[in-house]
């Protein structure tokens, strides 16, 4: 009868590829698993058991658990690095342990530096998920509502990192009496807040860092079909349009090194 696989499981294995690019990991983890069950032969068992357990480790890593998103990852890596003949399996299965490898490393970095830690890879990986929600599944909404964390907690971590300034409970006291005067002024309130929301954040940063402190328009128009969304304050869905020029927003705010922002970006699979 030849290969189960071959014969009656392609479609199946289609199916699975399809959702873990669409990052509907849940259900790709059931569909590679009946694939699994089917398959005949050592490298072909090798090959769909690692991307069952890397599926396993997106799912993880998309609900924040690091630590099974890392033992996931680490088990997809020894399953694909077997020794393939098979040519297809072979260049697959290298291009994905570059990524898991990447994958690692980064994920690495979030879960030494603590869960409730704000750091850069934070902010990174907030943004990436944010892409994958648009860009990959076309849900806008949640995209942007996690683009919209990403620019607070970008000028949460400056603030904290660069000037020791924290957002909540902000001790005034160690800020400049000019600098304090200057931000009353563009916020126009009389006295300082006790906690910096993301406006209040943006404008200190600016201050801080010595740049025009002024909300662009272009931010303005994103924050204001964020804040009518569904998600937000109002009942407007986000189009895809208004959905994409935020993203392309963040990825000039959030000026990090392309290999970190590399190190979480999720693999994508090629059908056999």
């Amino acid at each position: 009868m030849g290969n189960p696989l071959e014969n009656t499981g392609l479609l199946r294995e289609g199916q699975a590829v399809e959702l873990f690019n669409r990052r509907y990991y849940a259900a790709a983890t059931l569909v590679f698993e009946d694939v699994l069950d089917k398959v005949v032969g050592v490298e072909r068992c090798h090959y769909y058991g690692g991307l069952l357990s890397l599926a396993q480790g997106y799912r993880a890593w998309d609900m924040a658990d690091f630590d099974t998103a890392l033992d996931r990852l680490s088990a997809a890596r020894k399953e694909l690095s077997v020794n393939f003949e098979d040519p297809a399996l072979a260049d697959r299965s290298s291009a994905l342990l570059n990524r898991i490898s990447d994958n690692q490393a980064f994920l690495g970095k979030m879960r030494k530096k603590g869960a409730g830690n704000l750091c850069r890879e934070r902010v990174v990986d907030m943004t990436e998920n944010a892409r994958r929600r648009i860009m990959d599944q076309g849900r806008y909404d949640d995209g942007v509502a996690r683009l919209y964390r990403s620019v607070e907690m970008w000028h949460q971590w400056r603030l904290m990192s660069l000037y020791s300034v924290s957002t909540y409970r902000t001790r005034w006291d160690q800020i400049a009496k000019d600098m304090q005067d200057r931000f009353l002024d563009l916020v126009q309130t009389k006295e300082l807040p006790e906690d910096l929301g993301l406006r209040n954040a943006r404008i200190l940063d600016h201050l801080l860092s010595g740049k025009v402190p002024e909300d662009d328009a272009v931010f303005q128009k994103l924050l204001s079909a964020r804040n009518t969304s569904i998600l937000a304050h109002g009942m407007n869905p986000i189009g895809q349009g208004t959905a994409e020029k935020f993203l392309s927003y963040l990825d000039t705010l959030v000026n990090v090194p392309e290999g970190l922002r590399a190190g979480a970006r999720h693999a994508d699979l090629l059908a056999l």
